[in-house]
């Protein structure tokens, strides 16, 4: 398992052509419990740089604007980093589960986290998303019944200017939500997905969704 994000040129000291940001599953690690770093790469593979401070394997990368990251763990925690590789806040406010996707709001210092909720007989039913203003202040948001995803949250994705988001989850549900108060504008099932992996395009929620879907975890 791999999350990786591109870097345009000149965004990270010593990539002056660009290169990429990974976190990887390594099999030894997965096993001893124990954090794989996050790696930056400049343009021709060489590695310039760790990011450390997770203590289990990272699940989840995104962009901050232009000069940060964050990051999403199995340690239940998120995390903020600079792009020189220091730990800005850590984000850990019971998360039920790991952090399985990550999104910053552009223009504003909110962050978007998912879980993964914690596993019970017949799935995950806890799986909860969060609104954060800083390290202390992770909200809930919160739906009916039919407005909330039943299983692991496994993806977010801007909805362009209109002041809307959506999260993509493995109960077959799409959730479009506002950003002012997370409310639920419509609830969209995917009776041939039935396991949503992520968002790989959003576009105009009117118009369409394409997402990626698998049938494991």
């Amino acid at each position: 398992m791999e999350t990786l994000l591109p870097l345009r040129p000149g965004q990270v000291k010593n990539c002056p052509e660009g290169g990429f940001v990974v976190a990887t599953l390594e099999r030894t690690m997965r096993k001893a419990n124990l954090g794989a770093p996050i790696r930056v790469y400049n343009a021709t593979g060489t590695q310039v740089q760790e990011l450390k401070g997770h203590a289990n394997y990272v699940r989840s990368l995104a962009f901050n604007g232009d000069s940060e990251i964050i990051s999403g763990s199995f340690d239940g925690t998120a995390k903020r980093w600079n792009l020189d590789g220091s730990c800005v806040e850590t984000l850990k406010t019971n998360h039920e589960g790991c952090v399985s996707c990550v999104m910053g709001v552009p223009g504003s210092s909110r962050i978007i986290t998912g879980s993964s909720g914690s596993k019970v007989e017949n799935g995950r039913s806890n799986a909860k998303l969060r609104v954060w203003e800083s390290a202390a202040s992770g909200t809930v948001l919160k739906g009916t019944p039919r407005s909330e995803h039943s299983d692991n949250v496994r993806g977010l994705a801007m909805l362009g200017k209109t002041g809307l988001f959506a999260s993509c989850s493995n109960d077959g549900t799409i959730l479009i939500r506002t950003l002012g108060d997370g409310s639920v504008v419509k609830s969209i099932d995917m009776p041939n997905h039935p396991a949503l992996n992520r968002m790989s395009l959003v576009y105009n929620i009117v118009q369409y969704v394409v997402v990626s879907s698998h049938t494991h975890d």
